[in-house]
């Protein structure tokens, strides 16, 4: 093992209205007047670059770029309106933009420093983890102060399960915190291994997490892995799940040796490894069909894989430049 690229891999891992309530409830984090918009007639796919994101239709072609107020872009998130949330990591904002455009709607700041990572929950707030301070700030529907913040954690992974606990990934301190909002202690820690660099929760809420050398796996409400996938794991650095499929993203020591490595969930096996188009794989998405994205770093590109299969739809290469996040819009 090159020790070396074990340090690059980890770091490039590190960089998703008021009503009423109840007793101690925030307002804001009540059922509001939050209302999704109607489904669009296409999906659109968002790439977080070097220093600006891009957007393109479903067959690769670019629609627009977007590059006011943006700094080191970690991470993308999109609210039920379509509405684009980027979390900007050299100046320390999250920077919001009209569905479908480029305009700046607007700019938060407080409470945020270093984020690295995006969630909303079913209400529409945004959770923001901020690597800086050690934070995850929350944030109701069109505001800009927050109205909860989530103290002494690291940040790296933001996730709701189908009931709407939040778990936060803390690979600086190796474990997984799962909260019941608004609750800000944790209900759960969950122990991780050199980890967690990504995790997804399925809909019988058995966990998933990637660590450096290999994905555990934990039963409901466990804290300690009852499974470990080992098979085709090489320096992973983040997952996707897709129905009964999980996709895993593997640096391997250098790029010639990358690889999305596909494994059946009902039963853990590794089904499928996809090696073509793959080079230094940051970050997976899977839109409503099964297709999958990657955002190659070695390659400046997304690549675009049909469900089982192991060539490339496409390459998506103009305007990309060093992808760290996707998001697809439904």
């Amino acid at each position: 093992m090159n020790a070396l690229r074990v340090l690059v891999v980890i770091e490039a891992a590190l960089f998703g209205l008021a009503g009423c309530s109840g007793p101690g409830i925030p307002a804001s984090l009540s059922p509001s007047a939050y209302t999704p918009a109607s489904a669009a007639s296409s999906e659109e796919l968002f790439v977080a670059n070097h220093t600006f994101v891009t957007v393109y239709a479903a067959n690769g072609k670019l629609l627009r770029k977007i590059s006011t107020g943006l700094s080191a872009p970690a991470a993308l998130a999109l609210d039920a309106n379509r509405n684009l949330y980027v979390a900007n990591r050299k100046n320390s904002t999250v920077t919001v933009y009209r569905a479908g455009t480029t305009v700046l709607l607007r700019t938060i700041s407080s409470g945020v420093s270093q984020p690295r990572a995006l969630a909303f929950d079913k209400h529409g707030n945004l959770y923001v983890g901020n690597k800086g301070n050690g934070t995850v700030t929350v944030y109701a529907p069109q505001m800009k102060l927050p109205i909860l913040t989530i103290a002494n954690v690291d940040p790296h992974v933001l996730i709701f399960d189908q009931l709407d606990r939040l778990y936060v990934g803390n690979p600086g301190l190796n474990e997984i915190l799962v909260y019941e909002p608004p609750s800000t202690k944790a209900e759960r820690i969950v122990h991780t291994h050199n980890g967690p660099l990504g995790i997804s929760v399925d809909q019988k809420e058995f966990l998933y997490c990637v660590n450096n050398t290999n994905v555990t796996v934990y039963t409901p409400t466990a804290t300690t892995p009852s499974s470990r996938i080992v098979d085709g794991i090489n320096f992973p650095s983040t997952l996707a799940r897709f129905e009964s499929s999980l996709y895993v993203a593997n640096w391997g020591v250098n790029p010639t040796l990358s690889s999305i490595t596909v494994y059946n969930l009902k039963n853990l096996a590794l089904v499928q490894t996809i090696r073509r188009g793959i080079g230094d794989p940051l970050a997976l998405a899977v839109d409503r069909t099964g297709n999958l994205f990657v955002a190659n770093g070695a390659y400046s590109t997304v690549t675009v894989y049909a469900a089982g299969k192991t060539s490339p739809l496409h390459t998506i290469s103009t305007a990309i430049r060093e992808p760290v996040a996707l998001a697809i819009a439904p």
